[in-house]
């Protein structure tokens, strides 16, 4: 079969996928050259912006007083939009595994990770999607720690660049005392539009030029491989051409 060019347009990040439900695009871009189609085919194009990205938190360490810590600690924040913690900084006196926690109010485990660690300043990536709630908990319960943590000069509370999340606390409720997680790295859930379905329509759509008292026929209907064409008018016309093309004119 031929391949047809599809187009569409948006504000933000044009896919294509082969059902309303598709996980993943079978394109990406406002054109889409589709491969050879033997058959009608529904493709379904939709328009995705991702969300803003903001950040939270110290950007690091290098305020107050502080040094390495070693006992499990945790702190405490709102959130108001759905939106994922993408990473946040650290630094680590050892290296080896943490077990990084999101839990909610009631010490519910939301999300959790194990990352392993390399010595001095790094960002960890968490990929948390956090829920709207008040009082959620990023920390370290289980394991090692031996990371550092201010122990003087903290400016509570820490508002996003957006205003969407505010870190209020930690868990000692010592407002001079911040511990572990730096530069929090945020980013808001995407907005995607409803999918449009696009058909690409394969068959016979026109005849052209058939001279007076002729008829013509092309069977079968639909076609997929092989194509006969009769005329009724068996009368020789020097020079006579018969053309046929697909939807795309090819």
């Amino acid at each position: 079969g031929s391949s047809a060019v599809l187009s569409a347009s948006g504000s933000g990040n044009i896919n294509w996928y082969e059902s309303p439900s598709s996980g993943t695009p079978v394109h990406i871009g406002g054109t889409f050259n589709t491969p050879g189609l033997s058959q009608s085919t529904t493709y379904y194009v939709e328009n995705l912006i991702p969300g803003p990205a903001g950040y939270a938190g110290p950007a690091n360490r290098s305020f107050g007083t502080g040094g390495i810590n070693n006992a499990d600690h945790y702190m405490v924040f709102n959130n108001t939009k759905p939106q994922k913690l993408v990473s946040v900084l650290v630094n680590c006196n050892s290296a080896g595994n943490r077990t990084i926690q999101l839990r909610d109010a009631a010490d519910n485990i939301l999300q959790t990770k194990t990352v392993a660690l390399a010595t001095g300043d790094q960002t960890v990536t968490l990929d948390f999607p956090l829920p709207v709630a008040n009082g959620l908990r990023l920390g370290i319960w289980t394991g090692t720690t031996s990371l550092y943590r201010n122990s003087s000069g903290a400016t509570y509370p820490y508002v996003s660049s957006d205003g969407s999340l505010t870190i209020t606390t930690n868990d000692v409720g010592d407002q001079e005392r911040y511990y572990f997680f730096y530069n929090w790295q945020l980013q808001q859930d995407a907005c995607v539009s409803e999918r449009v379905p696009v058909t690409v329509t394969v068959g016979c759509t026109d005849v052209e030029n058939i001279a007076d008292g002729s008829s013509l026929q092309l069977l079968p209907n639909p076609v997929a491989s092989q194509l006969q064409v009769r005329f009724s008018n068996t009368t020789t016309v020097a020079g006579a051409q018969a053309v046929i093309r697909n939807i795309l004119g090819e």
